[in-house]
């Protein structure tokens, strides 16, 4: 998350708005099955993020990979990738 110019002052920020994207991708079906396994169904769920400080004129598309337990809980882990360009 450095290199998308955040720092230990945005984490609950950066974590709330990952948190955010995680629910409404999952509510709005906005995500793409991965590996099912006998315990767990893996998702991803992408969006846009826009950098932060040094870095609040670029965009990264990120990847939000999720395990959705059978329970109906998700346990977050995030990927990212910075956009070719850092602009839309």
């Amino acid at each position: 998350m450095r290199s998308m110019g955040y720092n230990k002052e945005n984490a609950n920020e950066l974590y709330k708005k990952i948190s955010q994207e995680v629910s409404q991708g999952f509510l709005n079906n906005r995500y793409q099955l991965k590996t099912l396994n006998e315990n767990r169904q893996h998702i991803q769920i992408n969006f846009i993020l826009d950098g932060k400080n040094e870095h609040s004129h670029e965009k990264f598309n990120c990847h939000i990979g999720c395990v959705v337990w059978p329970n109906g809980k998700i346990k977050i882990a995030s990927l990212n990738k910075k956009i070719k360009g850092g602009k839309q």
